[in-house]
């Protein structure tokens, strides 16, 4: 009798997150449909599981009291202008990791994403947006 991978239910054995397994899946189904038009297998089995949907979560926004009391606390961290500079423009964590200082416009404090150099692609940096916006606190000094 030959084994049959739909009789496992992996997901639920292992502990996995949703969208862990759906990125196995993924793999697995374009792994198997290479293999379908090398005609190593006859069926692509990956096409009768249907994944885990996977939600998304809605990011948490800090309050301005929130955020001041946080850069209070980390005043003599070494990555306070780090976490000033997020606090004051905004930027993500990995648009923070890329700025480079021509790309930053001192006088209006705000970045200039066309300054910010281009990607490995060769196209231009843009910050990106979520569904949800970017609606969060941002610190102003009173």
């Amino acid at each position: 009798m030959p084994f049959d991978a739909r009789a496992v239910p992996v997901a639920r054995s292992t502990g996995l997150q949703p969208k862990t397994v759906r990125n196995i899946h993924v793999m697995l189904h374009t792994a198997l449909a290479n293999a379908v038009n090398w005609r190593y297998v006859m069926e692509n089995v990956a096409e009768h599981v249907k994944p885990p949907k996977v939600r998304r979560r809605k990011p948490t926004v800090r309050t301005a009291g929130q955020l001041r009391t946080f850069l209070t606390s980390v005043r003599e961290d070494r990555f306070y202008p780090l976490y000033l500079l997020a606090a004051i423009i905004g930027l993500r964590r990995g648009e923070l990791c890329g700025l480079r200082w021509p790309a930053l416009d001192c006088a209006n404090g705000e970045p200039d994403n066309n300054r910010n150099g281009p990607s490995s692609t060769g196209t231009i940096r843009r910050p990106t947006r979520s569904s949800y916006g970017r609606t969060g606190a941002r610190y102003t000094r009173t």
